[in-house]
């Protein structure tokens, strides 16, 4: 194995797994005479890390180095949902094949906690539009968005999913929702997966519901608009140099986003500090006895719902209309 990876040219050994996994993996492949999958694929790497500015420049560089590509030929497979199949496949067994290979080495070793849990930072990236892409309704171009998720445990990066394109907008939080079962049927280990992302993915609606059905949990920072109710402070070792830059650890909720028909569990200060009345409680995703007791009936609380349990009083009664005044005669 060495001694043919000797033998190679820095780009052949670059994209040799690529093509070991499509000939031995890809049940999709095909053997076609005018541009073989091989033949895509490779040059699909080479316009991906290239330097063209558009597709008739990479063919124009392709002619310069001696290969002959036939520009309907290069558009038309590139237009092939066959192709596209193709390409998401050798991605998909590729992820597979390389976590298996590099299973013994763990980025996360030093963490025995993280040992059989999934750990992915999920993020979006953006690219330069290219020179013929379409335009929004204000005539701006719209850059390419692409979502990425990487494994901690192995470093191994998943096939980038498109959240942005055909100059429309698009937030990538949406499209993360539709591609986490997909990550978690490929790889998911025996405990509850952790997800690292950026603010841009808070939702605690969602997660919570994600934590209660036991397929995944977030660990992200804190918006600055964002005050969470403290529920409970937790005691940790500060001598520990994996606690370094700790500065607490504490359970915490966000009790106004929820209702519940439940009885009250989370507990938060009332509006005025001088009041003398006891504290208003609401139901909320802070504490796991709520959504164990009353799963399926919260819901998000609508402009006239209120969050807290008191007593409005009636508002006063609307007055009937005045009667038209007489028109005197002139």
């Amino acid at each position: 194995m060495e001694s043919a990876f000797a033998s190679m040219t820095v780009a052949e050994s670059f994209i040799e797994p690529a093509l070991r996994v499509l000939h031995d993996y890809c049940r999709s492949r095909r053997d076609t005479p005018q541009l073989t999958d091989e033949q895509f694929l490779r040059g699909g790497v080479q316009r991906i890390l290239g330097h063209c500015d558009s597709g008739r420049d990479f063919l124009q560089a392709c002619q310069d180095r001696g290969e002959t590509l036939a520009r309907a030929t290069w558009f038309d497979a590139l237009h092939s949902p066959r192709r596209a199949v193709m390409v998401a496949e050798v991605a998909t067994r590729s992820y597979e094949v390389f976590a298996r290979l590099l299973q013994p080495r763990d980025w996360l070793g030093a963490f025995p906690e993280l040992a059989g849990r999934a750990v992915w930072a999920v993020d979006g990236h953006h690219l330069e539009h290219a020179c013929h892409a379409p335009r929004d309704p204000k005539g701006e171009f719209i850059s390419m968005g692409l979502l990425y998720g990487l494994c901690l445990h192995t470093g191994l990066q998943r096939a980038p999913v498109p959240f942005q394109v055909d100059g429309v907008r698009h937030h990538e939080f949406p499209v993360f929702k539709q591609q986490l079962p997909r990550w978690l049927q490929q790889d998911r280990g025996p405990l509850l997966p952790i997800v690292v992302g950026d603010p841009a993915y808070i939702d605690v609606l969602y997660w919570t519901e994600q934590k209660r059905h036991r397929q995944a949990v977030i660990v992200t920072r804190e918006k600055e608009n964002m005050k969470p109710t403290v529920i409970a402070h937790h005691r940790f070792d500060r001598d520990d140099p994996v606690n370094r830059g700790v500065e607490a650890d504490t359970m915490a909720g966000y009790t106004p986003t929820l209702t519940c028909a439940a009885s009250s569990i989370a507990t938060r200060p009332a509006a005025s500090a001088s009041s003398s009345s006891p504290p208003k409680t609401v139901c909320g995703p802070g504490s796991s006895r709520c959504f164990t007791s009353c799963a399926g009936k919260s819901k998000r609380p609508s402009m006239s719902t209120r969050t807290s349990s008191t007593s409005r009083k009636p508002g006063p009664t609307a007055k009937p209309p005045r009667a038209p005044r007489p028109i005197s005669p002139p």
